[in-house]
């Protein structure tokens, strides 16, 4: 089954001057329910894995829901809107339900074995941290958010690469970030899943508005796309 999402920016991510913030994002996916015709550029779907579900209500208003027991992800081939390029930032954004509190447990990324790059995910059971994998493919490095996440509640998160500091780092609901130095490794061909990392690693809850460009985003552009805890599907996203 193909699930259809928002694709929006140029094959290598880029935008123009004074771009818009809807522009800056390479990738973005409201993920507010399973049809195939209304968040849909067709030759960009993701590949629904084991029948992940969509509900139309809530707040913020749809979602994809994953059953970890069930390995239910989504995912697609690797391809040029969520690929890091060498010396540019590059941010994620994503709204979390936890189900569950599972060590490990995997948002979205690219992250497989021995293709390791970037992964957002539950460190422990009570914290969000984003990994990246280093230039030279050794080590994983970290940034985790100090904020104590629970069950059955609603997080956004947004982390990255920061080129002008060399560093990744992660926030929570709109907060301060949380900065770890690191060097940046691009030119992986794992595939980029959402709810799944690897085929021992899935996630129990929901995901929706996951975004990825190559940008940092500022203070302004967080809060708006945080939206008060309401968020904002990508056609409402006006600054």
């Amino acid at each position: 089954m193909r699930h259809r999402h928002l694709l929006f920016g140029d094959a290598q991510g880029g935008f123009a001057a004074n771009p818009t913030l809807r522009s800056k994002f390479s990738f973005y996916a409201d993920l507010t329910d399973g049809s195939t015709t209304t968040e849909a550029v067709a030759a960009n779907d993701l590949t629904n894995n084991a029948v992940v579900t969509f509900v139309a209500g809530g707040t913020p208003v749809g979602y994809s829901n994953y059953v970890a027991a069930s390995l239910q992800f989504l995912s697609r081939a690797t391809f040029g809107a969520v690929e890091p390029v060498l010396d540019q930032s590059y941010c994620m954004a994503a709204w979390v339900y936890l189900d569950a509190l599972t060590s490990s447990m995997p948002i979205a990324g690219k992250w497989r074995p021995s293709n390791f790059e970037y992964l957002m995910q539950l460190n422990g059971t009570s914290q969000m941290r984003v990994l990246v994998r280093n230039a030279a493919n050794t080590v994983n490095v970290i940034a985790t958010s100090p904020t104590t996440l629970t069950k059955e509640t609603w997080y956004f998160f947004v982390a990255g690469f920061d080129a002008s500091t060399s560093q990744i780092y992660i926030s929570t609901n709109g907060g301060a970030r949380t900065n770890t130095a690191a060097t940046q490794r691009v030119g992986g061909t794992a595939e980029f899943r959402i709810g799944s990392a690897d085929a021992a690693s899935y996630m129990d809850g929901r995901i929706t508005r996951v975004g990825f460009g190559r940008f940092v985003p500022t203070a302004e552009e967080i809060t708006h796309l945080f939206n008060a805890g309401a968020g904002r599907l990508y056609s409402e996203i006006t600054i």
